[in-house]
């Protein structure tokens, strides 16, 4: 469980951490100096049952809200610290707003320095207090009043806290981890280390993670929570995670430590918005606002859906566009302030972190679903516009729904199947099965003395955004059926596409046993045909099908070398950034005519790119 303070400057919120568990969580020297909370600060509080929780305190002061909003978010209870002497001030407001727009429902709501009042203030600020929280997340929430001089309700928020923590759910260990970071440091002899919240899911010590947004894999070498060495960091615990093979100076507050199967991070991400309660300031479309979400700080602009500003306090859609890309996921909630960072405007939550291409018809439609939290009606639209299929993994990450979790769920219902990586709808292959019929029907109509369609020419055909694994799938069951053929590259309806002769069959096995001869070094036209007319036809008739490629104006190649060949190039591209002439021709075990005539192939079609004497990958 995570504790978390919240109430304005002076109002006792690190005194009150202090006689609660002993620790002093302002750390810092100007802190010490000025006598108040500039940053975050931590202790943690032993409970019955053998749970120790995790605090975090922030400072109240206007000026550093932005701290206060890196270590509220995450939290599972707040302490709302109200004190007797000065009552309800700008930031106790601010901050509940905060804590609304967080969606934190668990909460004690602590009347400090009551030693400093007589029992009638104490009274006022209570009930004042009663009425700041009425419809609010924390309205339930028991007002206890505390003294940090004599220990009065010392007692009594400790029990509300032990019942609190047997009630929390544990459903966030099942997601990804991800764990914002909040400090990252040095220690001698250890290495880097760097702290945070666990938000959810679980992480292990020996276990991969990866540093958003920069992408880096990492290996967790230790792990410590309150001083206690930890084999497992899982949700709602604080913890300090060693890491080496990185410097500090890397890592950031506002990066955050995922799972290793977790690969993306947006600029664009749609939300639900609702208003702050006392912000009395609209909001215009394309505004640039601060964007707080775990415990990052950035710049965004804010679009609201169909409309050109949102009033005070209205709930709406938007999008944001970020300045910089963020590891952003499916529920998360985060809090917008204004460009000047003086105004709390609203929060909300994350709908989708990837927004698919829309036509403006489509967005209301698509807000609904997303807010349906159904993963069964939101995934075939989001399948559809992928033209029926998309890899699980992609999935599980827009949904923010690990797929160990999403496939039982989906695999239950008829709409859906798993085949290899990707999720496919049924409904698609029935669709795609159609449409490559009558693609080829069309096309046998049009041209009969043509023996078939070119492959790649069909699946751009049939569909707007096609799936290569869909389209192959659907054309491996048609084939099994007996519906199409295929020759070469060539697909036809079976019986539609032009025969050949037996004559033109035997040219064809003439040229492709000529190639394949050459392997890796190409074979020019007069090699292969001896300046035979017929000869020529069929190379020809045979390049345009694709079962032999002219990789110049006078060279061929025999598919399956080819192909050999391009695997071998990419291999070696897996582990070096360039290539020469000598080394590819090493690797083909061949004459440099052919690796120069492949390489320059490459160029042609941009799987390469030359740069002096060596090769690099092609980068769109």
């Amino acid at each position: 469980m995570i504790i978390g303070t919240a109430g304005h400057i002076d109002h006792g919120k690190t005194s009150l951490i202090r006689v609660l568990t002993g620790i002093d969580t302002d750390r810092l020297k100007e802190e010490k100096k000025r006598g108040m909370s500039i940053d975050i600060g931590f202790a943690y509080l032993d409970l019955p049952g053998n749970l120790r929780a995790g605090i975090v305190d922030v400072p109240g002061h206007e000026n550093f809200i932005r701290n206060m909003l890196a270590g509220i978010q995450g939290i599972d209870i707040v302490l709302f610290v109200v004190a007797a002497d000065d009552g309800v001030m700008p930031q106790t407001r601010e901050h509940l707003d905060i804590i609304d727009l967080l969606g934190i429902t668990k909460g004690i709501a602590v009347i400090t320095k009551t030693d400093l009042v007589n029992n009638q203030r104490t009274k006022e600020v209570i009930n004042d207090v009663r009425k700041l929280l009425r419809g609010r997340s924390i309205e339930s929430a028991p007002i206890i009043p505390f003294s940090a001089k004599s220990g009065e309700g010392k007692e009594e928020i400790n029990k509300h806290l032990e019942r609190e923590s047997q009630r929390l759910e544990s459903l966030k260990e099942k997601a990804f981890f991800r764990m914002p970071v909040d400090r990252s440091f040095t220690i001698k002899g250890i290495g880097t280390v760097v702290t945070g919240t666990v938000i959810s899911g679980a992480a292990a010590e020996g276990g991969k993670v990866c540093l958003f947004p920069v992408g880096k894999a990492l290996r967790i070498r230790h792990i410590e929570s309150h001083g206690k060495d930890r084999k497992t960091l899982k949700a709602g615990m604080r913890g300090a995670i060693n890491l080496p093979g990185i410097d500090k100076s890397e890592i950031k507050r506002g990066d955050v430590l995922t799972s290793p199967e977790l690969g993306k991070t947006t600029q664009w991400f749609d939300a639900t918005f609702t208003g702050a309660p006392f912000n009395n300031r609209e909001i215009t479309s394309g505004e640039r606002v601060h964007l707080h979400m775990g415990t990052a700080d950035i710049i965004a602009n804010v679009y609201p859906l169909g409309k050109k500003k949102l009033t005070p306090n209205e709930k709406g859609r938007i999008t944001l566009k970020l300045s910089r890309p963020l590891l952003v996921m499916r529920g998360d909630r985060f809090i917008i302030r204004d460009y000047s960072a003086q105004k709390t405007l609203g929060g909300g939550q994350v709908l989708n972190p990837f927004r698919p291409h829309l036509k403006k018809r489509e967005l209301t439609g698509y807000f609904d679903l997303l807010e349906s939290n159904n993963p069964v009606k939101i995934a075939p639209f989001l399948l559809n516009k992928r033209g029926g299929s998309m890899a699980a993994g992609e999935l599980a990450e827009i949904l923010n729904l690990p797929e160990k979790l999403l496939i039982p769920l989906l695999e239950k219902n008829s709409l859906f199947r798993l085949s290899g990586e990707n999720l496919i709808l049924e409904k698609s292959l029935e669709d795609l099965e159609k449409s490559i019929i009558n693609v080829l029907e069309k096309f046998h109509d049009d041209e009969p003395s043509q023996q078939g369609m070119e492959a790649e020419t069909l699946l751009q055909k049939v569909s707007a955004i096609p799936m290569r694994t869909l389209f192959k799938e659907v054309t491996e069951n048609l084939l099994k059926k007996g519906t199409i053929e295929k020759t070469g590259d060539r697909v036809s309806l079976k019986g539609r596409g032009r025969k050949l002769s037996p004559f033109e069959l035997e040219n064809r096995k003439k040229v492709l046993a000529t190639v394949e001869d050459k392997g890796y070094q190409t074979a020019s036209e007069s090699y292969i045909t001896g300046h035979d007319k017929n000869l020529k036809a069929c190379l020809a008739a045979m390049a345009k099908e694709g079962l032999v490629l002219q990789i110049s104006k006078d060279n061929f190649l025999a598919k399956e070398p080819f192909e050999t060949a391009k695997e071998k190039l990419l291999t070696h591209f897996n582990t070096k950034e360039t290539i020469s002439i000598i080394e590819y021709k090493n690797i083909l075990n061949t004459g440099r005519k052919g690796a120069i005539l492949i390489l320059e192939y490459f160029d042609k079609t941009h799987l390469t790119v030359r740069k002096g004497d060596e090769r690099v990958l092609f980068k769109k």
